[in-house]
C-alpha cells in the first residue's frame, strides 16, 4: 500500500523478458482484483455500491468505515498504482517480436536442416552467420546435438536476449526448445513446424527432449515457445510417408476426446490424403483446440494430460526397439494406437466395434496395424514410460471414440499375458 508507481517500476521493470514482466502484471492486477474482494466481504455492511474490481474501486467514493483501519483512501491509491503502471507498462514496453525485427543478426539464430534452408531460401532470410544445421532424423535428439550447438551459440555470441527459431519438425522443435530451456538459464525461442505432425501436436504445450539408449524423451523440460507460426505451405514439399506420420496425431485426439473430428475423419480421409487445403487447415486447428484444452488443465501432466500419450507407450516402445529408424513416430504411435484398443477391448473397458474403428481409419490412411515384436522385446522399454510409478504401469485405454481413461497398476505379467492373446503380438 505504501508502494508509489516509481518504486514499483524500480522493483518490476528492470526484470528482464516481456513475458516476465506481463506475468508481474498480472499477478498485480489479480492481486488487486483479490484485495477488493476481501475489502468489500470484510466491510459490507458500511459499503454502498462499491464497484467491481480495479475499475470499481477507483471510480467508487461513497465508502464509510468505523473502527476498520482499511480506508477507502488507501484502497483507491492501491487501485490507481496497480491501473496506471500497467496501462504505462502496456503502452510504452516494446514487444518481443519487434525486439526481434531490430536486433542484429546474432540475436536471432535459426536451427534446422539443410535440406529445408534450401527448399525455402527464398521465403526465409538467413545468412551462414545465423543459421545452424543438424542432421536430419530422431538420432539428433541428443546430448551430442545439444553441446554442439550450445558451444556454437556462445561462439556467436548469442546471450540471453538471443532468440532461437525452430524451422523444420518435431525432432528440431524438441531439440531446439530443450537448448532455448537451459542454455543461459534459458532464451527464447519460436517454433515455425514445417511438418503436418509438429503442427498437429508437438510445437505446442511445452514439451522439450532429447533420446537417450534407455528411452525416447527421457530428458527434457516443459519450456514454451514464445510463438507458434504454420504455414501451410510447408506441407507441399513434405514426402507422402511424412505427411501420413502427422495424420496418427489427429486421428489420436478423435479417439482420446473428439468424437466429430474422428468422424470427420472417416468422411474426407481422401480429401485428407490430397492434401485439399481446406481439409487440412480444419483437421490442423481442430488438433490444436483440443491439445489447447488439456494444456491449459494440466500443463505439467500430472494426471489429465496423460491422455495424450494414448498409443505413445507401445508407440515409443515400437521406435526404440526399432532404434528410430524403422518406423515413423506416427507410423509407431499407430500400431500402439492398435494395441492400446485391443488391451481395452481385452480388459473390458470397450467393445470390439471401437477397435474395429480405430483399425479401419488407420488402415484408410495407409498405417501398419502390426507390431512386429514380441511384447517380452517392447517390456523393457514400456517400464520405463513416464506415466509409470514405482514400477507401475499405466496406460491410456478407449471406452468409446472420443474417451478414454487413465488405467494404473496393470503388472508386466499381465501386459504380457493380455497382449500375447491378441492380433498384434510379435506379428
Amino acid at each position: 500500500l505504501d508502494l508509489k508507481p516509481h518504486e514499483i517500476s524500480t522493483q518490476i521493470a528492470p526484470r528482464d523478458g516481456f513475458a516476465e514482466l506481463i506475468a508481474d502484471l498480472a499477478i498485480l492486477a489479480s492481486q488487486c482484483d483479490r484485495f477488493a474482494t476481501e475489502v468489500r466481504e470484510l466491510m459490507r455492511p458500511e459499503i454502498n455500491e462499491l464497484g467491481e474490481g480495479v475499475g470499481g474501486l477507483v471510480g467508487s467514493s461513497t465508502m464509510h468505515q468505523k473502527e476498520n483501519p482499511v480506508t477507502s483512501e488507501k484502497i483507491i491509491g492501491l487501485a490507481k498504482v496497480a491501473r496506471s503502471f500497467i496501462v504505462s507498462a502496456l503502452e510504452n514496453i516494446p514487444l518481443w517480436h519487434e525486439r526481434d525485427l531490430t536486433n542484429s543478426s546474432s540475436e536471432r539464430i535459426i536451427i534446422s536442416h539443410q535440406f529445408l534452408t534450401e527448399l525455402y531460401k527464398e521465403d526465409i532470410e538467413f545468412t551462414e552467420e545465423n543459421i545452424l544445421y543438424v542432421p536430419v532424423g530422431e538420432n539428433s535428439k541428443s546430448f551430442r546435438e545439444v553441446i554442439k550447438i550450445s558451444k556454437e551459440l556462445v561462439k556467436r555470441g548469442a546471450d540471453r536476449r538471443s532468440i532461437l527459431l525452430a524451422f523444420g519438425g518435431g525432432v528440431i522443435g524438441d531439440l531446439t526448445g530443450f537448448i532455448a530451456s537451459i542454455y543461459m538459464r534459458g532464451v527464447d525461442f519460436v517454433q515455425i513446424p514445417t511438418t503436418l505432425l509438429a503442427q498437429v501436436d508437438s510445437s505446442i504445450g511445452g514439451k522439450t527432449g532429447i533420446n537417450i539408449s534407455e528411452g525416447k524423451n527421457l530428458i527434457g523440460t516443459f519450456y514454451h515457445p514464445k510463438a507458434v507460426i504454420i504455414d501451410t505451405k510447408t506441407l507441399n514439399t513434405l514426402p507422402d510417408r511424412e505427411y501420413r506420420s502427422g495424420i496418427a496425431e489427429v486421428i489420436k485426439y478423435g479417439i482420446i476426446m473428439d468424437c466429430e473430428l474422428f468422424e470427420y475423419l472417416e468422411r474426407n480421409a481422401d480429401f485428407i490424403i490430397a492434401r485439399n487445403k481446406d481439409a487440412v487447415i480444419f483437421i490442423i486447428k481442430r488438433s490444436l483446440e483440443c491439445k489447447k484444452q488439456i494444456v491449459e488443465v494440466d500443463e505439467k501432466e500430472n494426471y489429465l494430460r496423460m491422455i495424450l500419450n494414448f498409443g505413445h507407450t507401445f508407440g515409443h516402445a515400437i521406435e526404440v526397439k526399432g532404434r528410430y529408424k524403422r518406423f515413423l513416430h506416427g507410423e509407431a504411435v499407430a500400431i500402439g494406437m492398435v494395441m492400446a484398443s485391443e488391451m481395452a477391448y481385452r480388459l473390458g473397458f470397450c467393445d470390439y466395434s471401437v477397435v474395429k474403428r480405430v483399425k479401419n481409419l488407420l488402415m484408410r490412411f495407409g498405417f501398419p496395424l502390426n507390431n512386429p515384436y514380441k511384447i517380452e522385446n517392447l517390456i523393457q522399454f514400456i517400464k520405463r514410460d513416464k506415466k509409470a510409478y514405482k514400477g507401475r504401469l499405466k496406460f491410456v485405454l478407449p471406452t468409446k471414440i472420443g474417451e478414454v481413461r487413465i488405467v494404473e497398476d496393470i503388472s508386466e505379467a499381465d501386459v504380457i499375458r493380455i497382449m500375447k492373446e491378441g492380433d498384434s503380438y510379435g506379428k
